[in-house]
């Protein structure tokens, strides 16, 4: 299974993986976010997404459908 991030930034057309942090391309990360399936990953995977993205911690014992919806509302502006 390829890694949650590089699958992210893929998916949003990045050129690079600290893309994902440049604001200009949150569309772009938010729609590849909707088009995966929270339970193809593990919640691990999820965690480190949303502290990578974010800069923050996410909340203790979310699910992978949580994290996921977190990471997406914390890239609307």
């Amino acid at each position: 299974m390829n890694h949650l991030l590089d699958i992210l930034a893929d998916n949003a057309n990045l050129v690079y993986l600290s893309d994902l942090h440049d604001g200009s391309y949150r569309s772009s990360v938010i729609s590849a976010l909707q088009s995966i399936s929270p339970e193809d990953y593990q919640l691990q995977d999820w965690q480190e997404a949303y502290i990578y993205i974010t800069k923050k911690s996410p909340a203790p014992l979310c699910q992978p459908i949580q994290l996921r919806d977190a990471l997406i509302s914390s890239l609307n502006p």
